[in-house]
């Protein structure tokens, strides 16, 4: 017999939470042996909870992406720590197991993690498109209709960003990277700015497409990008995060996806993976 225990590190139920995420969180507990609020608990007094329960398997989502709580772990709550798809670097901390594939960690990496690496068959990696994006997803769950299969009512309305409409209807070359602006290097930013200037013409025109995430980069980047006689206002669109429903048809409008060096992707590349775009990985 398992019986599952959730831990919340954040607020469960959030008033402004899209209705939504409120329904996912809703059945999510429905399916929980016992459901446990840490998020007003200090981390000393969420280890001490998650013990009192007897907890054989404590798995960690959240690394240290936003939210967490990781430093509870340092009380060992549980005899067994797994930590999994929220944050696949290395956490600095020897008293997690990662749960990994081959790819994501390559054993012969084993030496820059602190984490002891459990392999799993295939992909560590679970992805929902095919259940929650049916009507952007072929049958087989691979790829997305052809651009002008997807003009949908309202969506621009929805996307915020009327340019967008405007850009996708002309011939011109889309780059994009949907990565939060500060996992850009300048290393990074430089190559892509020059990848950028190489390509833009006044035939191609070809424009670079980000996320305003955080807003305040923006300043900063633009600076730079004028090192290489580009212009924001110009060659780069800055826009908005999208309602999940129609967030895969708005990415899959892009020609070719860039990816960060130092951070690459994990569910962003799901997302990309998921869409008809050619991918352009450094690493």
């Amino acid at each position: 017999r398992v019986e599952t225990y959730l831990y919340a590190l954040n607020p469960l139920h959030r008033p402004s939470a899209p209705d939504r995420d409120k329904q996912w969180t809703s059945s999510i507990i429905g399916e929980c042996f016992k459901t446990v609020e840490l998020s007003s608990q200090s981390s000393r007094e969420a280890s001490s909870s998650i013990a009192a329960d007897g907890i054989h398997v404590l798995v960690d989502l959240m690394g240290y992406t936003r939210g967490n709580q990781i430093s509870l772990f340092s009380f060992r709550p549980s005899p067994l720590l797994l930590a999994f798809k929220g944050y696949m670097s290395t956490t600095g901390l020897d008293y997690f197991t990662l749960v990994t594939d081959i790819t994501a960690s390559p054993p012969e990496l084993r030496s820059v993690y602190t984490e002891r690496f459990a392999y799993i068959p295939g992909s560590f990696f679970i992805s929902g498109h095919k259940i929650n994006h049916k009507n952007v997803l072929d049958n087989s769950g691979s790829k997305a209709p052809k651009r002008e299969e997807q003009e949908q009512p309202g969506e621009d309305r929805l996307l915020g960003q009327g340019q967008i409409h405007e850009i996708i209807h002309q011939d011109r070359l889309l780059l994009c990277s949907f990565n939060s602006l500060y996992k850009i290097t300048r290393h990074n930013w430089r190559t892509w700015m020059q990848i950028l200037a190489v390509t833009r013409s006044e035939a191609n025109k070809t424009r670079l497409w980000l996320l305003k995430d955080p807003a305040p980069a923006i300043e900063n980047l633009c600076k730079e990008a004028e090192e290489f006689g580009l212009n924001c206002s110009r060659d780069m669109l800055f826009t908005t995060h999208v309602s999940f429903e129609v967030h895969l048809q708005v990415k899959s409008r892009c020609n070719l996806s860039l990816d960060t060096f130092q951070y690459n992707s994990h569910g962003t590349a799901a997302d990309i993976l998921s869409c008809p775009l050619a991918r352009f990985l450094c690493s």
